[in-house]
């Protein structure tokens, strides 16, 4: 029998944490919830409350902010990936930040986080983020005591070289960013 995909129906039946150090941000990401139907929104300020309140609810979908103080976004998902949590250790993990420089959301995906989502806050960009985690059928391995989803552990393997060695740069031209979206 194939697996369930979840499904918008399905939220009632939900328990979303927001883990945001800005009160304002977790008013309005647990009134977004809300809205779409988020059975039960928890909320906390920070790291250290998110991981005290997970021992005391069946968390199904954190959406943590990067930029905290004094435990920020990746120390989180690295203390919710450790293995030693095995209860919230395979949970679905949506990243929310102002900023999505490559090397955040590389380190956001590469520690564990199902998605990735700039602020400001889309409601429906939110449910489609968060369907897709909740979807995300990715195997998860232990990786120096953290779950790490499998193709990340695979990607951070050392590669055989090939005997067909050839530089990248040396290969590929890459177009500029601007160049692709021109029209001749």
């Amino acid at each position: 029998m194939a697996e369930r995909q979840m499904q918008l129906r399905d939220l009632a039946g939900l328990t979303v944490m927001v883990v945001d150090d800005s009160a304002g941000m977790r008013q309005l990401l647990a009134s977004v919830l809300q809205s779409l139907g988020v059975g039960t929104v928890v909320v906390a300020d920070g790291g250290p409350e998110a991981m005290a309140l997970s021992k005391t609810h069946q968390i199904d979908l954190y959406i943590v902010d990067w930029e905290m103080q004094p435990m920020d976004g990746l120390m989180l998902i690295r203390e919710i990936r450790r293995v030693s949590n095995f209860a919230s250790a395979l949970t679905p993990i949506v990243v929310l930040t102002a900023h999505s420089h490559p090397h955040v959301v590389r380190a956001a995906l590469t520690n564990g986080a199902n998605q990735f989502l700039t602020k400001p806050v889309v409601p429906q960009t939110l449910l489609n983020r968060m369907l897709w985690a909740l979807n995300d059928r990715r195997p998860m391995v232990e990786q120096n005591g953290h779950f790490v989803h499998a193709a990340v552990r695979a990607a951070s393997a050392p590669q055989p070289k090939s005997a067909l060695s050839i530089p990248v740069a040396a290969a590929v031209s890459v177009p500029k960013p601007a160049e692709m979206w021109e029209v001749e």
